[in-house]
């Protein structure tokens, strides 16, 4: 299916490139996914697309009262949804339950639908469209290209996270540079090294430590390390995989980790692993409350603002992982360790001390070792949340 559309895209044919990435990703999503299953995707795109063309049609009013109910209509509605499909996560009743209130909703339709379509990653698409359009001003795409970005059926497993307006580049050509050969070649390659990652490296893991076909297990804080190491070369393959097509498609598809076990603090290793939900929650999550809240708390404050949005965003990011008391904790907990990291950077930023090369070195040495040590103890409390049945 990748190769196909590779072909169908290479075909020199008239109009934007993401009306016909969004055409061909439709009857991908179909073939791969069932028509149920696109129907439901194709909807909730028409929905948002509705909802976000009622902003623009008053962009220009004086009156901006229209703009922001439309806007909050648009976040409640993907909310609420998000909502319903992570207690779905949990049990099977929340569908039984919905189609008691409200028998026309076809919950029993539609949340098994979303759970196919990877809905965590739809909401936070979903979530970056109506920001970038309703308060960024940028260009609302036709409903098929719209499909084409909220639900990319290279992107579709685990991410990796776009932004809108990355997606938007697609139309500019500035993605079209250098020979065409060297571009597919270096998209095969980060293919070809992501399919190793997943089929080699990770399932060869998982078969050694856990058996053919077995559920994983964990029992230990040794296996835990393990789960860990399987856990990166599962998630970066497929990452890599995505990446490759992205690039083979000249498609916006960001790289999603860089080496993060090399990182020397958990504040750096949150920006190697996982980079689109970072560059998400920072630019959707952290920054519209840390600024509101500095003005609110004064400049003297600032650090202590940091420390409170730092946690605060984390908690979101654990929630939005899965709706329980454990993910939460894991959240605040995360939170707290990069809160506790920057308040000892700026505790020892005035000292000498960061400059000696002893501990230059000594953080080069032994950060790896404590961000290891720290997010496997952090995946040991949750892993029953995990695998969770």
């Amino acid at each position: 299916m990748a190769l196909l559309a590779y072909a169908s895209l290479s075909i020199k044919l008239p109009g934007r490139l993401s009306l016909r990435y969004g055409l061909i990703n439709t009857v991908i999503l179909a073939t791969l996914l069932g028509s149920k299953v696109t129907i439901v995707a194709i909807a909730l795109t028409c929905l948002l697309w509705v909802l976000l063309k009622s902003v623009l049609s008053h962009r220009d009013f004086k009156n901006d009262g229209i703009k922001i109910v439309a806007g909050a209509l648009s976040l409640f509605l993907i909310f609420a949804i998000f909502i319903c499909h992570k207690l779905n996560g949990g049990t099977e009743s929340i569908a039984v339950s919905i189609n008691n209130i409200a028998p026309w909703s076809r919950a029993d339709l539609i949340l098994p639908a979303l759970t196919a379509l990877s809905f965590s990653y739809v909401f936070l698409r979903c979530f970056d469209l109506i920001r970038s359009v309703v308060w960024g001003q940028k260009r609302l795409m036709d409903p098929i290209s719209l499909l084409g970005y909220i639900v990319p059926f290279h992107m579709l497993v685990s991410g990796p996270i776009s932004l809108y307006e990355d997606h938007l580049k697609a139309d500019d050509g500035s993605l079209d540079t250098g020979p065409e050969l060297t571009r597919v070649l270096l998209a095969l390659n980060v293919i070809t090294t992501g399919l190793f990652y997943k089929f080699v490296v990770a399932e060869g893991i998982r078969i050694y430590f856990w058996g053919m076909g077995e559920p994983i297990n964990i029992d230990s804080w040794p296996i835990t390390a393990i789960f860990l190491i399987y856990l990166f070369f599962d998630f970066a393959g497929y990452s890599k995989v995505a990446l490759g097509l992205g690039n083979l498609y000249k498609i916006p598809t960001p790289d999603n980790f860089n080496k993060p076990f090399l990182s020397c603090s958990m504040t750096e290793f949150w920006t190697r692993w996982h980079i689109s939900l970072g560059e998400f929650v920072r630019r959707n999550i952290f920054y519209p409350i840390q600024l509101p809240l500095v003005r609110l708390m004064g400049r003297k404050k600032a650090l202590i603002a940091s420390i409170l949005t730092l946690t605060l965003s984390f908690a979101m990011v654990g929630l939005w992982h899965r709706f329980t008391l454990i993910f939460l904790a894991w959240g605040l907990a995360m939170g707290l360790v990069l809160a506790f990291e920057k308040f000892i950077r700026e505790y020892f930023q005035s000292t000498a001390l960061i400059q000696t090369p002893f501990y230059k070195i000594g953080i080069r040495v032994m950060g790896p070792v404590y961000v290891f040590v720290t997010y496997t103890t952090s995946i040991y409390f949750v892993a029953d949340e995990i695998f969770v049945k």
